[in-house]
């Protein structure tokens, strides 16, 4: 997280000598801090990055970002983002039934779905705007968006707008149960314009 990172740097000559390392999971988000914000923090990040002794960057996009940023190349590691194979392990079929009542999606309709936070970057307006193309050739699909963030309000203006309430929803990310709602999808989409990782397609 950033601002709560920022701060660590700033007061880890305090902590001399524990060494600092820091996890990096994409410098695209700076852009969405808007002008002044993402000014501000890149001045006071490059005034306050070698006081940690490595970086930890969550994918090979997210590493070459670093060094792209002026990130000391020797000072960057690479260690990926994990998948609980347990927790994502398939569900069967009595279970994917369960799961489809409970979402009160009928036995045969097409079940969409995307996961993640619901900000600009992720894009999830796209695929609101998709729905209708889609409902003509597949009336009874319905889409699940399974996140919260500053979009929501905007997302279900979206809804309301096309008149596809009834086809698609945006509920809260079920915690432990979103694994197995995503493996009884028949379509995951993920329409991010920009990913550090995607862990969501991972899982």
């Amino acid at each position: 997280l950033l601002w709560p990172d920022l701060a660590l740097r700033l007061v880890n000559k305090e902590l001399d000598p524990i060494p600092l390392a820091s996890t990096c999971h994409g410098l695209h988000a700076l852009n969405e801090k808007g002008w002044a914000k993402g000014m501000a923090y890149r001045v006071l990040e490059r005034s306050t990055r070698n006081r940690c002794a490595a970086w930890v960057a969550i994918s090979n996009f997210v590493m070459e970002s670093l060094k792209e940023n002026g990130y000391p190349p020797d000072k960057i590691h690479l260690i990926r983002n994990g998948v609980d194979c347990v927790q994502t392990y398939p569900v069967n079929e009595h279970r994917r039934e369960e799961i489809r009542r409970y979402l009160n999606v009928p036995p045969d309709a097409p079940l969409i779905g995307a996961a993640g936070t619901l900000r600009p970057l992720k894009d999830h307006e796209s695929l609101l705007r998709a729905m209708p193309a889609i409902l003509a050739r597949h009336p009874e699909t319905r889409l699940f968006i399974f996140g919260s963030g500053p979009s929501l309000e905007g997302l279900m203006q979206t809804i309301r707008e096309l008149g596809i309430g009834d086809h698609a929803k945006i509920i809260g990310s079920l915690s432990t149960m979103l694994p197995q709602v995503l493996s009884t999808l028949d379509v995951l989409v993920h329409p991010s314009r920009v990913e550090a990782f995607g862990l969501v397609v991972a899982e």
